[in-house]
């Protein structure tokens, strides 16, 4: 067998099973290093959250850490848009189950409720954290507010203004 040479499609194959278990190992690694964060800032705060607490909860190196992660705010980004993303699963569900506008901001907002509340630190990501990350969370922070602006406000414009309903901006 020495001097054999292998058949180029199965060194393709070969080639393409690492690249798969590398993006696997990646996405473990990433993970880890979300779930690392979100705890991190649970405990203490955005402006306690570093790169060194993150990746030593993790147990992730600090070359990984940069590998997947161009600085701490970009960390924290992919903490909160995780967040937002876990919460629309059960909030929009809820959302579109109901019939009326009124209906489905109530249940899509008691269902939001219950997950920040199931959950140690999410509101105070979502709510206050964010406001201390930098300008990337900011504008995506932002961004999801004018979307759940536009949901209520919807209600006013399609005719269901009752008593106490008005548009988010006054």
């Amino acid at each position: 067998m020495t001097g054999r040479k292998r058949h180029p499609s199965v060194r393709m194959v070969s080639q393409s099973l690492d690249r798969k278990a590398s993006t696997h190992m990646s996405e473990v690694q990433r993970g880890r290093l979300l779930a690392a964060a979100g705890e991190v800032v649970a405990e203490v705060g955005y402006a306690g959250m570093s790169m060194a607490r993150v990746t030593s909860r993790a147990g992730v190196s600090r070359g990984t850490f940069y590998e997947l992660f161009e600085d701490r705010e970009d960390c924290f980004l992919a903490v909160f848009d995780d967040a937002v993303t876990r919460i629309a699963a059960v909030a929009v569900p809820a959302y579109e189950r109901e019939q009326s506008w009124r209906e489905q901001v109530r249940a899509g907002l008691s269902a939001l409720l219950v997950c920040i509340g199931d959950e140690r630190g999410l509101g105070s990501l979502l709510i206050v954290d964010a406001l201390n990350a930098g300008p990337r969370v900011l504008e995506r922070r932002a961004q999801w507010l004018e979307t759940l602006a536009g949901i209520v406000d919807r209600g006013t414009l399609g005719g269901e203004r009752g008593p106490g309903v008005s548009t988010l901006d006054g």
